[in-house]
Formats: C-alpha cells, sequence, structure tokens
C-alpha cells in the first residue's frame, strides 16, 4: 500500500513538473510573430515569465511552513493542486502576456507548496528499508511530467497542449483524496485512533497486530521526543543538530539550482537552436523527454543500494564534464566552423540531464525528507526551498542578460564549476543516511560522525 500511496502522491510532482516545463517548448511560439497572444514578448517579458514561477514559490514555501502543520500535509497537497489546474487551463484561452505572468506566479505558489510537503508526506508514509526507494519515485513522476513536455509540446497546438497539462492536477485531486494522511501528523495532533487506521492502511495485510501497535509507539516516542520544545527560526542555526542539517539540506538545493537545472531546462529548446545542431530542435526535445526517465528509474534501485554519496559523486562529476564540453562548444562557436561536433550540443545535453537526474535532483528530493525531525521539518524545509528558489529566480532573471555580456559558455563553465564544488561536498560532508532510522540519523548528526 506504501508504494501506491506515493505513487499517487507523486502524480501532484508530475503536475508541477508539467507546469514548470511548459514554458520550454512554449517559449518559442511566445517569441515568434506567430504567437497565440496578442503580441510577440519582448526580453524583459520573457525574464518574468520564466522567473515568475520562482517568485510564487518563495511565497508558497512561507504558506507551507505556516499551515502544514496546522492543517495537514494531505489537505495542504489536494489544496496546491487547485491553482495548477486553473493556471494551466486558463494559459490555453489567455491571450494577454501580463495575465501569463500573474498565472505563472499562482503555479509558483503551488510548486513551493508541493516542493516543501510533498517530500515530507512521502518520507512520513514510508517504511525506513524503502524510504530512499520510495523517495526517488517523486523524481520518476517528475520525469514523467517533463518527458510528456518535451515530447508532446512542440507538436500540438499551444491551446490543447495547455489544456492537456491541467489534466495532471485533476487526476491527483480525484485519487489523492482517497489517500490517508501520514501518522506522524496524526499522533502529533493526538489522534491516535486515527494515526492507527493509518498505520494499518500503509502496511501489509499480513503484518502482525503487536508489530502495528510497536510501530504506533515508536511513532510516538519520537513525536514526543521531538514535539517537548518548540521551535523557532532561530533554532535552526543556534542548535548544533538543526544547524547541521539545515545546512546539509541547504546545499544540496542550491546545487540544484547552481547546476543549471532549471534554467538550462527552461531555454533548453532555445539553446539547442541557438546552437546550430545536426539535430533539430523538435527532435532534441523528444530525446531529452526520454532520456531522463532510464536515469531516475536507475537511480530508484541505486540509493538504497550503494547509498545516497556515491550518487551525488558520480552526478555532480557527470554534469560538470557535459558542462565543461558545452561551454567549449558555444566558445568555439563564436571563433571557429563548428559544423563537424554540431552533433556535441544536444549529446551533452542529453548526459547532462542523465547526470542530474542520477544523483543531485534525486538527493534534493529525499534528503529532505529524512534528515529533518517531525518537530523542525516544516519550518526547516520551509526555509530551504524558500532560499533555493530566491536563487533560482535570480539565476533565470539573469541568464539571459548575462549569456548576451559574457557568453553562453562562461554561463556553463560557472554551471560546471558549482558541479565541481558539490563533488567535494558530497566525498567530505554529506552524511550517509542509507537504511538509517529517522532516530539513527539524527543520533548520527548529534554524535558529529560521518557514517
Amino acid at each position: 500500500m506504501q508504494y501506491v500511496c506515493v505513487f499517487i502522491a507523486c502524480i501532484l510532482h508530475t503536475s508541477y513538473s508539467v507546469a514548470a516545463t511548459w514554458m520550454s517548448p512554449v517559449l518559442p511560439q511566445l517569441t515568434s510573430d506567430d504567437t497565440p497572444l496578442e503580441a510577440p514578448i519582448t526580453e524583459g517579458e520573457e525574464s518574468w515569465l520564466v522567473s515568475g514561477e520562482k517568485l510564487g514559490a518563495v511565497f508558497g514555501c512561507i504558506l507551507a511552513a505556516c499551515f502544514t502543520d496546522m492543517i495537514g500535509r494531505k489537505r495542504i497537497l489536494l489544496l496546491a493542486a487547485i491553482p495548477i489546474f486553473i493556471s494551466m487551463m486558463s494559459s490555453a484561452f489567455n491571450k494577454k502576456v501580463i495575465v501569463l505572468i500573474v498565472l505563472r506566479i499562482a503555479i509558483g505558489i503551488s510548486i513551493g507548496v508541493t516542493l516543501v510537503v510533498l517530500p515530507l508526506y512521502v518520507g512520513e508514509v514510508s517504511g525506513k528499508d524503502i524510504r530512499g526507494r520510495l523517495s526517488v519515485v517523486q523524481v520518476i513522476m517528475s520525469t514523467l511530467g517533463s518527458a510528456y513536455v518535451y515530447s508532446v509540446g512542440p507538436f500540438i497546438s499551444f491551446t490543447v497542449f495547455s489544456i492537456s497539462c491541467s489534466m495532471f492536477p485533476l487526476l491527483f485531486i480525484f485519487l489523492f483524496a482517497f489517500m490517508p494522511e501520514t501518522p506522524y501528523y496524526l499522533v502529533k495532533k493526538g489522534n491516535s485512533e486515527s494515526a492507527l487506521k493509518s498505520i494499518k492502511q500503509l502496511s501489509r495485510k499480513d503484518l502482525s497486530e503487536d508489530a502495528i501497535n510497536l510501530r504506533l509507539q515508536e511513532i510516538k516516542d519520537f513525536v514526543n521526543r521531538d514535539v517537548e520544545n518548540k521551535i523557532y527560526l532561530k533554532d535552526l542555526v543556534l542548535n548544533q543538530i538543526y544547524r547541521k542539517a539545515f545546512l546539509i539540506v541547504l546545499t544540496i538545493r542550491c546545487l540544484v539550482s547552481l547546476s543549471g537545472l532549471y534554467v538550462i531546462s527552461t531555454y533548453l529548446l532555445k539553446i539547442i537552436q541557438s546552437s546550430g545542431s545536426s539535430v533539430s530542435p523538435e527532435l532534441s526535445s523528444v530525446i531529452f523527454g526520454v532520456i531522463k526517465l532510464p536515469s531516475a528509474v536507475l537511480a530508484a534501485f541505486l540509493v538504497d543500494k550503494f547509498g545516497r554519496r556515491p550518487l551525488l559523486i558520480v552526478s555532480t562529476i557527470g554534469c560538470a564534464a557535459t558542462l565543461l564540453a558545452e561551454g567549449v562548444y558555444f566558445y568555439l562557436q563564436e571563433t571557429m566552423d563548428v559544423t563537424d561536433i554540431s552533433w556535441l550540443p544536444t549529446t551533452g545535453l542529453t548526459l547532462y540531464l542523465l547526470s542530474v537526474c542520477f544523483g543531485i535532483d534525486v538527493l534534493s528530493t529525499l534528503v529532505v525528507g529524512e534528515i529533518f525531525t517531525v518537530d523542525v521539518k516544516s519550518l526547516a524545509s520551509a526555509c530551504v526551498q524558500c532560499i533555493g528558489f530566491v536563487l533560482s529566480f535570480v539565476l533565470l532573471q539573469s541568464f539571459k542578460p548575462l549569456s548576451d555580456a559574457i557568453g553562453v559558455y562562461t554561463m556553463f563553465w560557472f554551471f560546471a564549476g558549482c558541479c565541481i564544488l558539490g563533488c567535494f561536498f558530497g566525498i567530505f560532508i554529506l552524511p550517509e543516511t542509507k537504511g538509517k532510522s529517522f532516530s539513527e540519523i539524527q543520533e548520527m548528526l548529534d554524535s558529529n560522525k560521518k557514517k
């Protein structure tokens, strides 16, 4: 049942991914003379369209921090799907760019809530032996969303594409309404009877009553230990365990942005168009959509077998190598004929997406759900995502003008340098949490030992 519950919950991740990557195939249409809007968008409007979602996500993180523990993980996730549905459906018939920007900000609010709350939900309904595998389901479902966008978006009309994207959050709302609330949240609210029912619903049918009651008692002990003291924002800085966990998760979250994932995903088709690649932008889009899925599936099997640190190290090395190669190509493009290596842009970006899905993207989702304690999880996750989205907003706003000023190759090399730093972080700092319960992870952070 845990697999079914997590799969249905992660349809929201698919919805978020569809909404977030929607701009990639749509952007060339909006800037062309054949735009579905009243007029082609300007460079300034383009910057706000691609970054407005991240600005909205900052507010979404704040809302999640305020209401996740108040109304529950399940209810807030259901509410988060509504703006995505309304905004995607409205985008199909809208003609004004200012309205489209507002709709992107509204989608961002839902994305902020989703990325704070969904990892908490998945982490709290998953058993420790399969928690890593189930957390990776989020990345797989997200990959399915982007695969749909990249594979379908360039080939159908703006209106039909936008309407089809609105169906994902609608499906989530219909199915997730029947899923249980997490037992951790129910115990925290003093509702042991509902928590016991939730545990039974999530457990195997052949699990004994004694095992179920023991699981409930473990959750009670863990929650009681962590809710004795009310947590404030200052505790994330002053408390050694919280500070260490916060900095670890924040580093991984910032690495997602600084690896270039959001920028490259948004400008993917425009980058291919400007590169003179021998592979058409439309075919490249299909390749990008399809190729990410095997990487995410592979990560699902390897994350609990080999651990979190090896995946991050391999992922950052792969990203750095491909980004360096992309930068070299665009640098040479300005000084010489690159026809003989025109296959490199699509090949390099394909390998980059494989690498980033294999580790960086997976761990940004997984570690949030397993390294924070119940009492601090909502606040800390919201702060981490909030800072990450501010960084993403700045990068998306500045990418186009900086690329024009110092060359797109410089931006690729900057992202590659950040990935190299991320590799050293994985080698020397990131603790290994494979196969550990929440309690064991906190003890490891408290003892200051790296295992």
